[in-house]
């Protein structure tokens, strides 16, 4: 099963990302949460664009004053509750959250929650004057049902996942991948069969971990670093074949690095940037 999420992010006075879900049927990825954040400290700050250094003339052309409280981020949603019928209207919701100036992620849902919504389009708006946007988009993950053939069950095996991210510009311009110094980051956490508390397989009608809570049996991550127009993993998620993935989560999560040392803004020039997605777990050959 594979899911392929694009996200467009246009600048520099607004940017926007739409993601298109293609989420398998039976089993596999769904996305499930998304959230936002931008620390902001009070106050106007002076920097000299080129190197970086604070400045106290904005007579200089390279010396740009900024108010790190101007403008704001939001990221809005719609998606579907899956405790609703699907017959229902109420069953197709929509909500705009603002990131907070703490830095902590405002999300959409609770992880207790975001088992029972599917997001079908998350749109990020960032007007904020200074870089520092975070966000994140969350994938569920429903693991194989027991698929017994002659006494032997045809779903046990050794599980890969392979993930990537590829940025690419829409137009010719300054990349905002490069001018952001973005950062990607890539966590996965399952629960597998025969560990811990929850060992039978995932049944037909079971769509979620029990409580919504998932057992972390297994967990990896892997970062792109600042300046990364790319990320790519590949990794076994179990190592016995009877250790199969019941549930997983991986959160995909973007951070511009721009002002860990220093404050910069958002330039005028910045092209329009699409953001791809690909996810994959795939059952080997272990018979």
């Amino acid at each position: 099963m594979k899911l392929l999420i694009s996200l467009f992010a246009f600048l520099p006075a607004m940017s926007f990302a739409t993601v298109v879900i293609r989420p398998s049927v039976n089993e596999g990825f769904f996305v499930c949460n998304a959230g936002i954040a931008h620390k902001v400290s009070t106050g106007t700050s002076c920097v000299n664009q080129l190197t970086g250094l604070a400045c106290t003339s904005s007579d200089e052309s390279s010396c740009v004053c900024s108010d790190s409280t101007a403008g704001d981020d939001s990221l809005a949603a719609s998606w579907e509750d899956l405790t609703v019928a699907a017959s229902s209207s109420m069953r197709f919701r929509s909500n705009i959250i603002a990131s907070s100036a703490s830095g902590d992620f405002t999300s959409l849902f609770t992880d207790l929650n975001a088992w029972s919504n599917q997001v079908n389009e998350v749109q990020i708006n960032s007007s904020s004057e200074t870089y520092g946007t975070k966000y994140f988009i969350d994938f569920c993950y429903q693991g194989p049902i027991e698929n017994i053939v002659k006494k032997k069950d045809n779903s046990e095996g050794i599980y890969t996942l392979t993930a990537g991210i590829n940025a690419q510009n829409l137009a010719n311009g300054s990349s905002y991948a490069a001018d952001s110094n973005l950062a990607m980051n890539l966590a996965v956490n399952c629960d597998l069969r025969n560990v811990g508390k929850n060992k039978d397989p995932r049944n037909s009608n079971q769509f979620a971990p029990e409580g919504s809570i998932l057992e972390s049996d297994v967990d990896f991550t892997t970062t792109g670093y600042p300046r990364a127009n790319s990320l790519s993993l590949s990794q076994r998620i179990n190592g016995q074949v009877k250790l199969v993935p019941r549930f997983c989560v991986v959160r995909a999560t973007f951070a511009e690095m721009a002002n860990t040392t220093s404050v910069k803004v958002r330039p005028n020039n910045e092209t329009p940037t699409e953001f791809t997605i690909d996810l994959d777990i795939t059952n080997g050959s272990a018979f």
